[in-house]
C-alpha cells in the first residue's frame, strides 16, 4: 500500500504536496516529492524501516519509480527498483512480465509511463489541471484541484506521446492460457494446490509481519483463513457484525475449528450512522449495496489495526471466480459466462474498490489471494455447471475442493451478500426510509441526465458523497452493483 501523486507538466510541488496529504493514510510512514524530467512524483511510504529501500520508491541518477501494491516476482529486490530495471530491460513490454496487483509510475528523463494492473485491485485517477494532468490513488488527492477528474482505466499505461494504451488482454492473457482439468475432482485439487500457492507468494514478502484474515465467517474468507492458518500457524482474525449476527456466530465456529487468535466487535445503529460520513469520503462511492458491505470492512479493519495488524487478506474474488451470486443461477451456461467475466473484470470499481479504500483507511495493506492470475486462468477454464451445480449450489466447485478442512456447516452454508450477513443491510434501508420523504425522493433521485438513483438508500449516501466530491465528472468513476 503507497500513495501515488503524479504530475506530468509544470513544476508545481505545492499541488503535488496537496494532493499528497490527503493521501497520507495510504502510508503513514512518511512522504516525499521529487522532480525527474517533465515527471514530478510524488510518494506516501508504508514499508516498515523504509528510509534505505522501501518497496514504495526507488531513484537512481536516471530515473525514478513509484509502485503500489505487491509484486511477487521481483527477483528479491524492493519492487520499485525491480520495476525500473525491468522498464530499462524491457521497454513498455515489462508490464506482461509482472505478477502482482499495482499502480505504479516509471520515469527516465523525459520519458515516463504510469499503469494499473489488469484488473484494477490497487486504484488509479488522473484529472485535467492547468499545471497539467494529475494522477493519484484516490480521488479525494484530485477534487479539490481539477475541474474533471476521470477513471485510470485498468490494464492500460499511459505515456505523453501515446495517451491510454491497453497492453493486456482477457481473452489472450486469461481464457487463452486455461487448461480445463478433466473432471470435478482434478479441478478440486488444483485450486487448493493454486490458492495454497498464491498464499505462500504472498507470505514470502511478509517475514516481519504476521499476517492476520478479515473472517466473515463465509466461505470464501474462511478458505483463505484456512490455507493461510496451515502455512503461518497461528494467525490473527477478526470479525464484526451487528448485533450477534450470523457472520458473528460463523466466524467463531470457523476460529475455533482453526485455532486462530480471534477478535470480534459488534457494533449498533448509532454507529453505524455516525461512521457512515467516513467510510463513503474513503470509499468513493454511494452504491447502496457497496456502501453497505463498506461499513463492516470499515469497523473489521479498524478492528485490525487496534491490535496491530499491518496485512491482512480478505476473501474477495471468488464470487466473481466461481459463480457465487444467485442471479447467475437464472441464466443459461453462456449467459452465465459472460456475466462472470463482466464482474471479474468490473470489480475494480465495485467489491475490489471497497476492500482497497477500507484496509487503506486504517493504514492495513491487503490482498485478495483468489485473485492470483493462476487461479483466475483456472477459474475460467471450468465449466459452469461445476461452479453452479444443478442450478442451485454456488461456488459448487470451491466447496468440494476445501470440504475436509472446514466444519460441514460452513462449507455448505448459503451465499448471502456480505451487508447481509454482517446485519447492516436492513439497518440502513431502515434508517434511509426514516430520514427521506417520498417527495424528497422523487425530486432529488436524479441527479444528473443518465444517472438516476434506485432507492432513498443511495439517495442518503449520495447526499453525503456530493459533499466530498461535487464534480459532476466523478459520477463517471463509479461502479454500480446492478446484476440483471
Amino acid at each position: 500500500m503507497s500513495g501515488i501523486v503524479c504530475l506530468a507538466g509544470k513544476n508545481n510541488q505545492q499541488l503535488v504536496a496537496g494532493a499528497l496529504e490527503r493521501l497520507k493514510h495510504r502510508g503513514p510512514r512518511g512522504q516525499g516529492i521529487i522532480s525527474n524530467g517533465s515527471l514530478q512524483l510524488g510518494y506516501t511510504v508504508f514499508t516498515p524501516g523504509s528510509g534505505d529501500s522501501p518497496e514504495e520508491f526507488y531513484r537512481d541518477q536516471k530515473g525514478a519509480a513509484l509502485f503500489d501494491g505487491f509484486l511477487y516476482n521481483g527477483g528479491g529486490l524492493p519492487a520499485a527498483r525491480a520495476v525500473l530495471e525491468l522498464y530499462r530491460k524491457r521497454g513498455r513490454e515489462f508490464l506482461n512480465l509482472l505478477d502482482g496487483i499495482f499502480a505504479l509510475a516509471v520515469s527516465e528523463g523525459d520519458d515516463f509511463l504510469l499503469a494499473r494492473d489488469p484488473f484494477g485491485l490497487k486504484p488509479l485517477y488522473y484529472g485535467e489541471h492547468p499545471d497539467g494532468l494529475l494522477f493519484a490513488s484516490e480521488l479525494k488527492a484530485l477534487t479539490p484541484f481539477c475541474r474533471q477528474v476521470h477513471l485510470f482505466p485498468p490494464g492500460n499505461y499511459y505515456a505523453p506521446a501515446e495517451g491510454f494504451v491497453p497492453y493486456f488482454e482477457f481473452e489472450r492473457d486469461i481464457r487463452q492460457k486455461g487448461v480445463r482439468p478433466a473432471g470435478p475432482q482434478e479441478a478440486a485439487g488444483l485450486i487448493r494446490t493454486l490458492l495454497n500457492e498464491a498464499v505462500a507468494r504472498r507470505l514470502k514478502g511478509l517475514p516481519s509481519r504476521r499476517p492476520a484474515v478479515l473472517l466473515s465467517g463465509g466461505l470464501d474468507s474462511s478458505c483463505v483463513a484456512a490455507v493461510t492458518a496451515a502455512q503461518a500457524g497461528k494467525i490473527q482474525t477478526f470479525s464484526v457484525g451487528y448485533q450477534n449476527s450470523r457472520d458473528l456466530r460463523s466466524a467463531r465456529e470457523v476460529a475455533a475449528w482453526l485455532g486462530t487468535e480471534h477478535y470480534e466487535y459488534q457494533y449498533d445503529e448509532k454507529e453505524m450512522k455516525e461512521v457512515l460520513p467516513q467510510v463513503i469520503y474513503h470509499l468513493e462511492s454511494f452504491d447502496a449495496s457497496l456502501v453497505r458491505g463498506a461499513l463492516a470492512n470499515f469497523l473489521a479493519a479498524r478492528l485490525a489495526s487496534a491490535h496491530g495488524a499491518e496485512f491482512a487478506f480478505m476473501g474477495e474474488g471468488s464470487d466473481e471466480l466461481f459463480g457465487g451470486y444467485h442471479y447467475l443461477k437464472q441464466k443459461d451456461s453462456r449467459e452465465a459466462e459472460q456475466e462472470l467475466q463482466k464482474i471479474t473484470t468490473g470489480g475494480h470499481s465495485i467489491g475490489f474498490q471497497r476492500v482497497d479504500r477500507m484496509t487503506a483507511a486504517h493504514g492495513i495493506q491487503c490482498d485478495m489471494p483468489f485473485m492470483d492470475r493462476e487461479l483466475i486462468r483456472l477459474a475460467f477454464s471450468l465449466p459452469v455447471e461445476w461452479k453452479i451445480k444443478d442450478g442451485e449450489t454456488e461456488k459448487w466447485i470451491l466447496r468440494l475442493a476445501f470440504e475436509n478442512q472446514l466444519p460441514k456447516d460452513i462449507i455448505w452454508r448459503r451465499k448471502d451478500e456480505f451487508s447481509v450477513g454482517a446485519g447492516s443491510a436492513e439497518v440502513m434501508a431502515e434508517i434511509a426510509e426514516k430520514q427521506i420523504s417520498d417527495e424528497e425522493f422523487a425530486s432529488e433521485r436524479k441527479p444528473a441526465e443518465d444517472f438516476v438513483l434506485t432507492s432513498k438508500e443511495e439517495l442518503l449516501y449520495y447526499r453525503i458523497f456530493r459533499e466530498y466530491f461535487p464534480q459532476p465528472s466523478a459520477l463517471a468513476t463509479l461502479g454500480r452493483w446492478q446484476p440483471v
